[in-house]
C-alpha cells in the first residue's frame, strides 16, 4: 500500500518518489507524514537513535468518535437536502447522447492562471465568499454545460471531518459529500456564488456522514455523485527542509480517485488546476455579473 523510491538523477540530484493508497491517508495526514519524516532524518544527522515514535493521535480515536457520534440529524437533514434529487447521468455530452455506460478516457489538462489569483480574491471578499465556492460554482456550470442541460446538478465535494483533537493524526480523515445546486440560467453569477457558498456550509454541518449512509438515508442504491472536485488544502510549512543539507527544487502530488470526472485546484498564487476549467474561471474573474449561461457560451458548448 505504500512505496519509496529515490532515483538519481545526476551528480548531485535525485529524485524521491512515495507512493501510496488513499485509504493510508488524506491530503493533510500526508504534510503530518512528511514532516515526521524530515524529523527523522533531522535526527539520524544529530546521531539520536530512530527508535523513538514520534507521538500522534490514533486513528482508533478517531473511529470510535465516528461510531459513537450522534447522527439522530443526519437523516433529516439529508432527506431534506436530497429530496427529489436527480442522480441521473451527468456526462452526456462526453459519453454520447445515447451509451450513457461508456466507459471515458481519462485525460489530465494542467492550467496555471496566476494572473487570476488577485481577481478572484478580490471577487471573494467582496461577496464574502471562499475560493471554493468560486470554484464549484464553476465546476457546476461545466457540468451543466455537459449534461446537456441537466439543471439540477449533484457533484462531490471533499470535506475534512478532522477536528482538533485529530490534528496531528495519520489516516483517512475525509469525507465525499454530495453537493446540490438547481442551476438557473437567468442567475448572475455572483449570486450564485453566494447561494453555492451557503450550500457547502449546510452540509458541512454534516460532513461525518459518509457517502453509503447518505445513499441509505434517501434511499439510493449505487453512487450519488461522478464527478468530484477537490480543494488542496496540504499545511507544509514554508521551509520544511530548514537544518538539512538538501532542498527541494519541485514538487508534484498526484491524486487518482475513482471517479469520471474530477477538478483538482490548489489555491496558492499559482492557482493551479488540473483538467479543464481554465477558459470559464478566466472568464467569470473578468466578469463576475454575467448570467450563469449567456447565449455566446452555450453556442460554444
Amino acid at each position: 500500500l505504500m512505496r519509496m523510491f529515490l532515483i538519481r538523477t545526476g551528480r548531485e540530484s535525485w529524485q524521491f518518489i512515495w507512493n501510496f493508497h488513499h485509504i493510508i491517508m488524506d491530503g493533510w495526514a500526508f504534510a503530518v507524514s512528511f514532516g515526521d519524516m524530515l524529523d527523522y532524518y533531522r535526527k539520524h544527522m544529530d546521531g539520536k537513535p530512530l527508535n523513538e515514535f514520534i507521538e500522534v493521535d490514533s486513528y482508533k480515536d478517531y473511529y470510535l468518535y465516528r461510531r459513537g457520534r450522534d447522527s439522530s440529524a443526519e437523516k433529516p437533514f439529508w432527506n431534506d437536502y436530497l429530496g427529489g434529487a436527480d442522480f441521473s447521468e451527468q456526462l452526456t455530452k462526453i459519453r454520447g447522447e445515447y451509451q450513457p455506460d461508456t466507459p471515458i478516457n481519462h485525460t489530465r489538462l494542467d492550467y496555471k492562471i496566476p494572473q487570476y489569483y488577485e481577481k478572484l480574491t478580490a471577487l471573494m471578499k467582496k461577496y464574502g465568499t471562499t475560493m471554493n465556492a468560486v470554484f464549484q460554482s464553476v465546476f457546476t456550470l461545466l457540468l451543466y454545460r455537459v449534461s446537456g442541460g441537466k439543471s439540477d446538478i449533484i457533484n462531490g465535494q471533499v470535506a475534512a471531518d478532522r477536528g482538533a483533537e485529530f490534528g496531528s493524526g495519520v489516516g483517512m480523515y475525509v469525507n465525499n459529500l454530495p453537493l446540490r445546486y438547481r442551476v438557473d440560467e437567468k442567475e448572475k453569477f455572483t449570486d450564485m456564488v453566494q447561494n453555492v457558498q451557503k450550500s457547502i456550509l449546510s452540509v458541512f454541518g454534516y460532513v461525518s456522514s459518509s457517502e453509503d449512509e447518505i445513499a441509505s438515508y434517501v434511499g439510493h442504491s449505487g453512487k450519488m455523485f461522478n464527478e468530484m472536485l477537490v480543494f488542496k488544502n496540504i499545511p507544509i510549512s514554508d521551509d520544511p527542509f530548514s537544518g538539512l543539507p538538501f532542498s527541494l527544487k519541485g514538487s508534484s502530488l498526484e491524486s487518482n480517485p475513482d471517479f469520471d470526472f474530477i477538478l483538482l485546484i490548489w489555491p496558492d498564487e499559482n492557482l493551479e488546476l488540473k483538467y479543464n476549467l481554465c477558459e470559464a474561471a478566466e472568464r467569470l474573474a473578468d466578469e463576475p455579473d454575467v448570467p450563469v449561461v449567456s447565449p455566446k457560451r452555450v453556442s460554444r458548448a
